[in-house]
């Protein structure tokens, strides 16, 4: 629009520039003939007077009669009027063709600046839509490139959100998956680079290099981005546990990097689970029994907390309320083996054989190599005095595990009621000797009294 204004303003110039030549051209022309009349006056004056200035030199006597003069006279003025009119229709003509001239140019200039009036607007308009047309593609063309950009950018940082020490042991897959993505991504940043860094390392098991490198992304995005700096400190945490046991010192140096993620994201619902899971090991029932609560009331649809705070209330003695919460951990994952086993089981210390052989059968048809289940299935039947049966549960938990100690025992009980005395004695001294290994004190009294018990019977 504004090119065509100019353009407008161009064409009213050249118009007026044109006008004002044209009438300055006829100014010029009325003066010129003007000055021709005046010169043939003045021609006119100097024939006269060059007429009277030859007078004199005729002799007197040589002159015609005054008739013959005047007729001489009138001759020359004739002569001298058709030379001026010759004269002033030439000029005529010629300031006629000029004008011809004048106008054809000031026509052609009008017809081409009319030409251009109009062309110029319409090459404008079909230049602009051009233009416009090219500006959109090259516009829509760089929109895409950033849209792509900002595409890679987001799946990078989409793939990193949520990573931790933790994917690396719950999904190992995906664990890779993401490092193989955020290593091959050329948008991804430094600090996504350094979490799949840390991640990679884990997989390698070189545990204290990736310590080292969660330990430098905590420092370096703390204050900045204190939702990657909490997942950093949680994942310390877990490599913490991960890497130095149940050791008493290490354990308070994981629920210590627990406390920091917690405290710069309060809603990081793993480092409530994982810091209960730590304090168990340390007796401190309570406390993790607090941090399982915190869990399942940011998430609760979290299966694995529900299991766990059973399986500490079944610590502090409360069977009924851990009972509940395996009922809440299978209602939400109908497929946990070890919800089942432990419901089975605690239903095995109140006494309630059939309702725990239910679910001990559903714990083995999930995990068929699940030992510590036959074991405590066969509990049930021994309870229900199915012995042959039971046999048979224990068996095939020694055979799953050849040193289960309990499955000796409970064999060798089995086996004492159905009078297989010397059978019984080798799995009790068996149970013995286990127990004596484990520094398991309970059972060296059970086993020590039980095979006292055989030697008794045996005796006359």
């Amino acid at each position: 629009m504004k090119f065509s204004q100019r353009w407008w303003r161009i064409v009213a110039l050249l118009l007026v520039f044109t006008v004002t030549v044209n009438f300055l051209s006829a100014q010029t022309g009325e003066p010129s003939a003007v000055s021709a009349s005046s010169g043939a006056e003045a021609q006119s004056d100097s024939v006269e007077v060059q007429s009277s200035s030859d007078e004199p030199e005729q002799k007197q006597p040589a002159l015609a009669p005054n008739r013959d003069t005047a007729a001489a006279d009138v001759e020359i003025e004739r002569r001298f009027n058709e030379l001026r009119r010759e004269l002033l229709d030439d000029r005529a003509k010629m300031i006629d063709n000029r004008a011809k001239m004048i106008d054809w140019w000031l026509a052609a200039t009008a017809i081409f600046l009319t030409f251009l009036a109009i062309i110029i607007p319409i090459a404008a308009f079909i230049g602009g839509r051009f233009s416009f047309k090219k500006f959109n593609e090259v516009k829509e063309e760089a929109q895409r490139y950033v849209e792509e950009i900002k595409a890679r950018r987001d799946e990078a940082d989409s793939l990193i959100k949520g990573m931790n020490a933790n994917v690396v042991g719950d999904d190992p897959d995906k664990a890779s998956e993401v490092v193989e993505n955020v290593q091959q991504n050329p948008d991804s940043s430094p600090i996504d680079r350094a979490v799949a860094a840390a991640l990679s390392l884990q997989q390698q098991n070189r545990i204290e290099e990736a310590l080292e490198k969660w330990n430098s992304i905590a420092n370096v995005v703390e204050g900045d981005d204190n939702e990657l700096a909490a997942r950093a400190w949680f994942s310390i945490g877990y490599l913490t546990f991960l890497k130095k046991g149940l050791e008493k010192f290490d354990l308070e140096m994981a629920i210590n990097a627990y406390d920091k993620a917690l405290s710069m994201n309060p809603d990081l619902v793993e480092a409530y689970y994982n810091r209960g899971l730590t304090k168990f090991p340390l007796g401190q029932f309570e406390a993790a029994l607090a941090d399982f609560d915190a869990a399942i009331a940011r998430k609760p649809d979290y299966a694995q907390a529900y299991y766990s705070r059973g399986v500490v209330k079944e610590a502090l003695g409360q069977r009924e309320a851990a009972l509940a919460d395996y009922d809440a951990t299978i209602a939400r994952n109908p497929d946990y083996a070890q919800a089942y086993y432990n419901r089975g089981a605690t239903k095995n210390a109140l006494g309630q054989y059939e309702a725990a052989l239910a679910d001990l059968d559903e714990a083995i048809a999930r995990n068929p190599d699940y030992a510590q289940a036959y074991y405590n299935r066969g509990v049930a039947k021994e309870g229900l005095g199915q012995y042959e049966v039971a046999l048979a549960d224990y068996d095939e938990a020694i055979r799953l595990s050849s040193n289960h100690t309990d499955a000796y025992f409970s064999r060798g009980n089995v086996k004492a009621q159905l009078e297989r005395i010397d059978e019984a004695r080798q799995d009790f001294e068996m149970a013995l000797n286990l127990a004596r290994k484990a520094g398991n004190t309970d059972l060296i009294t059970r086993a020590e009294r039980a095979l006292e018990n055989l030697d008794k019977d045996d005796s006359p």
